[in-house]
């Protein structure tokens, strides 16, 4: 007989408006931004802090960290969302995929009987991107002028092409030229607005408070990157970038601020807790 009390399944899930570059949610520290749904995944279902055993944390960047030399960016998420110091952490990288893959990871220790609740999810902040200036520790700067780096220039990639270049060579070898990428990016937008309407993301998104420098602070409860004035004739008027033959910044993802949260339970520990699973998780068996 199949024991479905190991089952994964989440029980609630969050996330912050996704804000535009420089948009925002800019003036949000790293940490407090990522706090964020942490804190308010909890707080939905009334489950303590001290409940979850272990942090999963994708992080694509940590340059944009206050203290960017070694941020252990979990940990100091989960303290400022308020969990207790001694809750067990892991950051890790894997580009844009970094958050799915915590769960993933989440999942797996789950799935091998390690623990029974955890939070997984992820942050970036591209508005917070410093510039850099390098070799001045070593070259023994005196006098002259120095020259400052954008690592969001071409996605920093310095020794090889840029995400955007790799996309169109692919996507051109299989047959998906420009004016097809244009109409897909269409649909993305309108479908984005028909469901916001409809209010399918009202219990995904938090809303945020942003103070204003003058008046009442704006209420942010949409994603900034949605353009509901976009057209295919507008989208087709946009340059190409980095050389690319279909790559536009109206067709491929644009540089974002944001923060999401999924906490996750064992299906015996949600029973105890009276949590209703949202979904359940299809993992092959990782134990004998």
């Amino acid at each position: 007989m199949v024991n479905k009390n190991s089952d994964v399944v989440i029980v609630a899930a969050l996330r912050t408006p996704f804000g535009r570059f420089c948009g925002s949610l800019t003036n949000f520290d790293y940490f407090d931004l990522g706090a964020i749904p942490i804190r308010e995944v909890l707080k939905r279902v009334n489950v303590a802090p001290n409940t979850v055993a272990e942090v999963f944390w994708g992080v694509g960047d940590t340059s944009v960290c206050k203290d960017v030399y070694t941020p252990v960016a979990a940990r100091q998420t989960l303290i400022k969302a308020g969990l207790p110091h001694e809750t067990a952490s892991i950051s890790f990288d894997m580009a844009c995929v970094s958050a799915m893959h915590a769960v993933k990871l989440a999942a797996m220790e789950m799935k091998a009987g390690e623990i029974d609740c955890a939070i997984a999810g992820g942050a970036t902040s591209f508005s917070r991107e410093p510039l850099i200036l390098r070799n001045l520790r070593t070259n023994g700067f005196r006098i002259g002028d120095v020259k400052m780096e954008d690592p969001l220039f071409a996605l920093g990639y310095k020794d090889f092409n840029p995400v955007s270049v790799d996309s169109d060579i692919i996507a051109l070898q299989h047959g998906v030229e420009r004016a097809e990428q244009d109409e897909w990016a269409l649909r993305s937008h309108v479908k984005y607005g028909e469901a916001w309407k409809a209010g399918k993301f009202k219990e995904e998104i938090l809303p945020l408070s942003i103070p204003q420098e003058k008046g009442d602070p704006k209420i942010l409860d949409i994603d900034e990157q949605y353009r509901p004035s976009t057209t295919l004739e507008g989208l087709a008027k946009l340059k190409t970038v980095y050389n690319t033959k279909t790559i536009t910044a109206g067709n491929a993802p644009g540089l974002n601020d944001g923060a999401s949260a999924i906490l996750l339970m064992t299906r015996q520990k949600a029973t105890e807790m009276g949590l209703k699973p949202w979904l359940l998780l299809l993992l092959p068996s990782i134990m004998p």
